[in-house]
């Protein structure tokens, strides 16, 4: 196989292309281009989707006003949701502060053993 793609590695490209590339040349190029710069959102569909996302916590803020935890009781309902903000978190998300309920159970679960496992 290495004798394989050295010799296509060598061959001498057609005429306008720049090198010869062999199957997965384009994958890799791709992700690397993708784990340098990130991959390219379109702003509607961001925008839309942040509208979404604080519509929905605005209604777990509203669920948590009178239960300690999502289900009531500490479910898989807390660490799903737990997941969900840690991850927009993750593209500069930030919880409003006058979702009272929502950071007090966040704070919550923050200190939970788990949550930094």
């Amino acid at each position: 196989m290495d004798q394989w793609i050295e010799r296509f590695r060598s061959a001498v490209p057609v005429a306008g292309q720049e090198k010869v590339i062999i199957p997965g040349d384009p994958e890799r190029a791709s992700e690397s281009l993708r784990m340098k710069g990130g991959i390219p959102l379109n702003p509607k569909v961001v925008e839309e989707a942040g509208q979404t996302l604080r519509a929905r916590l605005t209604l777990f803020n509203e669920q948590l006003k009178n239960e300690e935890w999502v289900a009531g009781a500490f479910s898989l309902a807390d660490i799903t949701l737990l997941v969900g903000i840690d991850f927009a978190a993750a593209s500069q998300f930030q919880l409003d502060p006058a979702w009272t309920h929502l950071n007090r159970w966040y704070s919550a679960m923050k200190q939970r053993p788990s949550a930094t496992a």
